[in-house]
């Protein structure tokens, strides 16, 4: 069977790459093994950060010699001249690549991609091309109960998550609009429910974003498309296998590792349209939801009493 061709299709695909190179490596051999000669693959590697312990500064060092070697015309590998941290090095990527392309696929360093995902992506990155309401396409999927009168290969959900993803230029436009400052969110209540609704992790998420404990792209993604009522297209199987869930090499890693829904679905068909299932929506959500004790801290706590708690909480983790 032929690979995919993406220059056909005027997309562009990349991979984010840091200190991981035992998960880099496998993510690059299958990117290559299932496009074209044609396909150039783009990878932004961030670089060495000196706050950091000698053995990261070594590991991130190794990513940055290995990267040099395999930099030809067809892996492109575009190197940050500091550490500028995940959002940075994400932003910075996309703004280069919908600089080239309309559509673009994203992969960390820890998306290994199946056969079957760039043919995915390259079917509804152009499906939906024109419909705005489409922000964004995951490889990813999140286990949840289908039906069995449920026809279509795909769903969609209100919210996006990292775990590989696709977009159009015209949601980066958005993006790039958008005002990024955390407290001008979380002080409106009609924001703050919107974001409950769509997931109940993404408040508190908001809320460190704004005492600068994380700093998260997909927050500000997420934000993005709720705000501007869009939609995310998920498939019912995954056609990547994340590697990072519990990697504490990961800039956010997880102790819990998410429910990926591996099953096959048989005779399920393309999805043509926009057709919002509430019941799979729901599915979903309830992966990506804050335990009862962090809703009602994060939801109805003073913001200075929040960040005490959380200060608390990592100096008892660490």
């Amino acid at each position: 069977m032929p690979k995919k061709n993406l220059k056909k299709n005027k997309i562009g695909i990349f991979i984010l790459s840091y200190r991981r190179l035992k998960n880099l490596k496998k993510v690059i051999k299958n990117v290559k093994d299932n496009i074209s000669k044609d396909d150039i693959l783009f990878i932004f590697a961030d670089g060495i950060n000196y706050k950091k312990n000698l053995a990261e500064q070594k590991e991130t060092l190794k990513v940055i010699t290995y990267l040099k070697k395999i930099n030809n015309n067809k892996i492109k590998v575009l190197f940050q001249k500091k550490n500028i941290g995940l959002k940075k090095n994400w932003e910075i990527a996309y703004d280069f690549m919908f600089k080239k392309f309309d559509k673009v696929i994203c992969l960390q360093d820890d998306d290994i991609i199946k056969k079957n995902f760039i043919a995915y992506m390259i079917y509804y990155l152009n499906k939906f091309e024109n419909n705005k309401k489409v922000m964004n396409i995951t490889g990813f999927a999140t286990k949840v109960n289908v039906k069995k009168n449920y026809l279509y290969d795909s769903y969609f959900t209100k919210r996006s998550i990292s775990y590989s993803q696709a977009s159009w230029k015209r949601v980066w436009k958005l993006y790039k609009k958008i005002d990024k400052n955390p407290y001008a969110v979380i002080k409106n209540k009609n924001n703050r429910n919107l974001l409950n609704a769509a997931g109940t992790d993404l408040l508190p998420l908001m809320i460190l974003e704004h005492f600068k404990f994380i700093d998260s792209i997909q927050v500000w993604w997420s934000w993005n498309i709720i705000k501007n009522k869009g939609f995310c297209l998920n498939p019912l199987t995954s056609l990547i296998k994340n590697t990072g869930f519990t990697d504490n090499k990961a800039t956010h890693y997880y102790k819990k590792i998410f429910n990926q829904n591996t099953k096959t679905f048989n005779n399920k068909i393309k999805i043509s349209k926009i057709l919002y299932d509430e019941y799979l929506d729901n599915q979903f959500k309830s992966n990506y939801s804050a335990s009862k004790i962090s809703f009602y801290t994060f939801n109805y706590a003073p913001l200075f009493i929040i960040k005490i708690l959380y200060q608390l909480k990592k100096m008892l983790l660490n």
